[in-house]
């Protein structure tokens, strides 16, 4: 986050998971979100694999390496990804729906009740487990993108695929001196800024 306050000193940027919602944050409160739960998928968006490519940074049969590789471990590890997202959201119906009830023990029960029984944890996990396995098979890396959240472990397939020591370090290096990527990478992901 704090690297993105160089676009733009005055707006905060979020990443969400979540398709659309960027939209509500922005016309609520000024807040920039982008479609991706965490930096390093952003990172490796298609726009900057595909810079890096042009420079011969790396190859597109790297590229293909890469891909290959994580969609491999989407469907080797979509049983444990499909339970992080559960949990993920569970944990935010929870924060979001704090009890109210004032009335009566009964009504505060009937109320957690509720909210317990909202979620349906075993459709939930199955609906998002084949959803990642859909991805997965597809090859859909765009979706790979905005529906994973293994912390870390894209960066390390990069760095091992593509032989950097840190993958991130070279992208930014890359966007610092790269004015037409940093110009494409804004129009891509920071459309709202200075409307």
């Amino acid at each position: 986050m704090i690297w993105f306050s160089r676009f733009n000193h005055t707006n905060k940027v979020f990443l969400f998971q979540y398709p659309n919602l960027h939209k509500l944050f922005y016309a609520l409160k000024g807040v920039y979100t982008l479609p991706y739960s965490e930096i390093e998928n952003l990172i490796c968006s298609q726009l900057i694999l595909d810079s890096l490519e042009e420079k011969s940074i790396i190859s597109s049969e790297q590229i293909t390496e890469f891909k290959d590789k994580i969609f491999l471990d989407m469907k080797e590890n979509a049983d444990s990804m499909a339970v992080v997202l559960v949990r993920d959201i569970i944990n935010n119906q929870i924060k979001n729906n704090l009890l109210k009830s004032k009335k009566s023990i009964a009504d505060l029960t009937e109320e957690l009740d509720r909210l317990l029984n909202s979620t349906t944890v075993s459709l939930d996990f199955e609906s998002v487990k084949y959803e990642y396995l859909t991805i997965a098979e597809e090859k859909d890396y765009e979706s790979y993108l905005k529906k994973s959240n293994i912390k870390g472990k894209l960066l390390s397939f990069a760095n091992s695929i593509f032989g950097f020591k840190k993958y991130e370090d070279k992208v930014f290096l890359q966007m610092r001196n790269d004015e037409q990527l940093r110009e494409a990478f804004i129009k891509e992901y920071f459309q709202l800024i200075g409307e």
